[in-house]
């Protein structure tokens, strides 16, 4: 009798061939709609995108962590914290980290902001700049909350990931769910 006569075998392989295809259409479908996601956080729709507000969000806050270099002692705390924050930003690649390191950021420039205030070494036009500069930071911000276009389909790739078998198969594969920034 041969080996694929056997039922317990045959039933093995029609179980295999199955699950193989169930995680590859899967795998394939989850692959699509993860790069849609991406490709709108890079690139957006209408001139606006999550990675050129995060990109204007590094830059005003290297510009502030300088203007505070300025004022505020250079083992300052609230400075140390927001270089640090800063260069995670920089380093950032995917849009996860990009999701971590902006929430790291966003804490940090926030209590640098308040210990240049606190300070008293600002003079009328340093504050003025501080304030610009903090102000940018914080309509990034706001841009960030209401990009309905990436934010939405964030949405939907981790809606797909909380599922069995979608979310063992971004597990295996390394892609695990998307910052959403609302």
């Amino acid at each position: 009798m041969g080996v694929l006569q056997k039922r317990a075998v045959a039933w093995c392989l029609a179980a295999v061939m199955a699950l193989g295809s169930v995680v590859g259409l899967g795998g394939m479908k989850l692959h699509a709609q993860r790069r849609e996601a991406v490709e709108a956080f890079t690139t957006g729709k209408d001139g606006f995108s999550p990675y050129s507000d995060l990109q204007n969000r590094s830059e005003t806050a290297y510009n502030l962590i300088a203007m505070a270099g300025q004022v505020l002692e250079a083992d300052d705390q609230s400075l140390q914290a927001a270089a640090k924050a800063w260069e995670a930003m920089e380093k950032a690649e995917r849009p996860e980290e990009y999701g971590a390191a902006n929430s790291a950021l966003q804490g940090a420039i926030d209590n640098l902001y308040q210990a240049m205030a606190a300070s008293g070494r600002l003079d009328d036009r340093q504050q003025a700049l501080a304030k610009g500069q903090y102000a940018n930071f914080e309509s990034r911000r706001s841009n960030l909350k209401f990009d309905d276009y990436y934010n939405d389909k964030a949405e939907a790739y981790n809606k797909a990931c909380s599922g069995f078998p979608a979310g063992l198969i971004a597990g295996l594969t390394g892609n695990g769910k998307l910052p959403v920034f609302r």
